[in-house]
Parts: structure tokens; sequence; C-alpha cells
């Protein structure tokens, strides 16, 4: 076998020419990826990800992290633990600026709580959730 393609497992030639040409720069260039090369990663490195809810929506969160949180609240829902859950809350800011928490959960008891999910804080977002609990009085939690 040649070092520039892969072995064929029935994909159509078009497709197995695009496979191979990704093989190909992944080895020439020693890349840990195979998007395109014009194609840069996002800046905290995560990936995009689809879920729908047992509620009937469906949205794509910033990252796999997110997406699971989500995943875990509807089966805390499912469950009969938490009464529902919302995605993407925003809080205005002074000025133009505003913060976004990932979620909304109301409780059996109807205590509402904000969390938000984050690989590694930036300190701009530990400030927004600063001026959010003392404008707000507002608790968002870190997952």
């Amino acid at each position: 076998m040649k070092r520039d393609t892969l072995p064929s497992v029935g994909w159509k030639p078009s497709v197995q020419a695009q496979i191979d040409k990704a093989f190909l720069r992944q080895v020439t260039t020693n890349q840990d990826s195979l998007l395109p090369p014009d194609k840069k990663p996002s800046k905290y490195r995560n990936i995009k990800t689809y879920f729908k809810s047992v509620q009937g929506f469906g949205r794509t969160y910033d990252s796999i992290k997110e997406a699971k949180y989500a995943a875990g609240l509807d089966q805390l829902m499912v469950a009969g633990l938490i009464k529902a859950w919302l995605p993407q809350i925003t809080f205005p800011l002074p000025g133009t600026v505003r913060y976004r928490c990932d979620f909304m959960v109301i409780d059996n008891d109807w205590k509402v709580r904000f969390y938000d999910t984050k690989g590694k804080p930036t300190q701009e977002s530990l400030n927004k959730i600063k001026q959010v609990l003392d404008l707000f009085g507002v608790i968002v939690e870190i997952v």
C-alpha cells in the first residue's frame, strides 16, 4: 500500500479522494485534526454540539460539555427531580454589555438556579458573574 492513500472500504471514488487528501495532509504536515487547512479551530477548542430536549426544543450548544449538561438536566426532569430548565438566559449589564448564562433550572419547590458550563473560567466571565450578583442578586454557579 502506498503511504499517501488509505485502503478503500467501498466509498464512492469522490469521497475516497477526499479522505485520501485529508489523510495525506495529516501525514505530511503532522496535523492533529482533519480540519481543512483554511478552517481554524475555535478559540477555546470547543466543538459545537446539537441536542434535542424532551421539552420539545433542540439547539446547537457551544460545547460538548454544555450539551452533556443539558442531557443531564433532561434526565433530572424525566426522573421528576426538577420541574424544568431553559437554555441561554440573558442578563443586561451596564452599557451595551450583556451576560448570558447557559441554563436556568426550576426546582420542584419553584426555586430558580442558574448555571454556566465552563472549561476554564476567564477573568471577563468571572467579572460579569459578579456584576449579575451585584445588580440582580442572582448567584450563577459554574459547572
